[in-house]
């Protein structure tokens, strides 16, 4: 005969492990949201149609909110414009991500009228908005304590490239009574430019920040990574 009490917690335990497994399951879609910058830039955009019709140079982020606000288009000689970089406002163009790829819903026509990059940070200059900061110099940043101490590197920059936000920074943390360093996911981190604006890019946080931080890998984070072939063919210049 069966024991209803030993029947009633093996049911139990294992609703609560079915939870527990959803809830990290859960969590690990929420870190994962987002593509490694390095994967992004340096590739082609496409259009509509999967077409090849510029390349992604940049992505700039307003420090202040963690907006990515524009997608550097690298035009070439594809546009037939004078122009070489062509600003495209996120979130306001459908984007995705397809094979480390960056696929804009606009037919070549529409991004030939994207405007100039010079001419949208005039205007955000003139309207006395925050500087942008690239997400190229982002990754080459310093990792700093409020007080101006080096505690290591941000290594790479990862975006929900969908919802236009930075979604963290993947940084080595290297405090001195550790004998190595950490490589940890700083999510909202409080980026700065030094001399006004001008300067190097930094990131700042403080020890304890650091401490709770969760380690990553890429294993973990389930980061879509370029494949072998869209690497082949960028090898061959076929991209």
């Amino acid at each position: 005969m069966i024991d209803q009490r030993q029947l009633r917690a093996t049911v139990l335990c294992g609703l609560l492990g079915v939870t527990a497994f959803a809830m990290q399951a859960a969590e690990t879609e929420r870190k994962s949201a987002g593509v490694r910058a390095s994967v992004l830039i340096g590739n082609p955009i496409e259009d509509s149609r999967g077409w090849r019709q510029g390349i992604l140079d940049d992505l700039l982020v307003d420090p202040a909110d963690g907006r990515v606000a524009f997608a550097v288009v690298d035009a070439g000689s594809r546009f037939e414009t004078p122009v070489r970089s062509l600003a495209l406002a996120l979130p306001d163009a459908k984007v995705s991500v397809v094979e480390g790829s960056l696929r804009v819903d606009m037919t070549l026509r529409e991004l030939k009228r994207l405007p100039s990059l010079e001419g949208e940070l005039e205007s955000l200059d003139s309207a006395g908005k925050a500087r942008l900061v690239s997400l190229k110099a982002l990754m080459n940043a310093s990792l700093l304590a409020a007080a101006g101490r080096d505690l290591g590197d941000v290594e790479e920059a990862v975006v929900d490239i969908e919802r236009a936000r930075l979604a963290y920074v993947i940084v080595d943390y290297d405090p001195s009574w550790q004998a190595t360093g950490r490589r940890v996911a700083l999510e909202e981190p409080e980026v700065r430019s030094t001399n006004g604006g001008g300067g190097d890019v930094v990131v700042v946080a403080d020890d304890s920040r650091l401490r709770s931080a969760p380690e990553w890998n890429a294993a973990v984070a389930g980061l879509p990574k370029e494949s072998l072939w869209h690497k082949m063919q960028r090898w061959l210049g076929l991209l």
